[in-house]
């Protein structure tokens, strides 16, 4: 589930007829245009890291947690943009509402919710909110009280601690 949360954000699919959905769309297509993004996703009470992505314009750094190496998926922009347009079309984007006025610490944010389906769970449906920053990006994306994933946007360099990737057509050791 948080791995697809995380190629979903790096883009945004088919413009919609609601321009209140259209709006959230451009700014998660916005995501994928731009050369590096920092996302962190937290899930559960926990509040543990569950998921880390570095996004990069030639590859995508990807870890369960912060207690493993990264895994490098060789995912350019075009890549990202395209999967995510997919993703929208199999999952698009319902009951929109929005922007309320909002604050990301002491950083103004517009907030944007929507309603999806759940790719998980057929038949089911996700309500999400997602804050947007005075630059149009994505800043937060809240799935709960205590799930919720975070966006930075800078320039960023691959992590160092990487596993290496199985060549292709072959299946990792265990």
């Amino acid at each position: 589930m948080a791995r697809g949360a995380i190629l979903y954000l790096a883009a945004a699919g088919p413009a919609l007829a609601d321009p209140t959905c259209s709006a959230i769309e451009a700014a998660l297509l916005r995501v994928s245009d731009q050369p590096g993004v920092h996302q962190k996703t937290v899930l559960g009470d926990s509040s543990e890291l569950r998921l880390e992505a570095f996004l990069l314009t030639d590859a995508m750094y990807i870890r369960d947690s912060d207690k493993v190496p990264f895994n490098k998926v060789a995912l350019d922009r075009t890549s990202r943009k395209a999967m995510a347009r997919m993703t929208l079309v199999a999952a698009p984007l319902d009951e929109c509402t929005g922007p309320a006025s909002g604050l990301d610490g002491a950083t103004p944010v517009q907030i944007y919710r929507y309603r999806q389906p759940d790719m998980t769970k057929p038949g089911a449906f996700t309500t999400t909110a997602l804050w947007v920053g005075g630059d149009g990006l994505p800043r937060r994306l809240v799935m709960s009280p205590t799930s919720y994933q975070t966006m930075e946007y800078g320039a960023f360099t691959a992590p160092t601690n990487v596993v290496a990737s199985p060549e292709p057509g072959r299946k990792p050791a265990r």
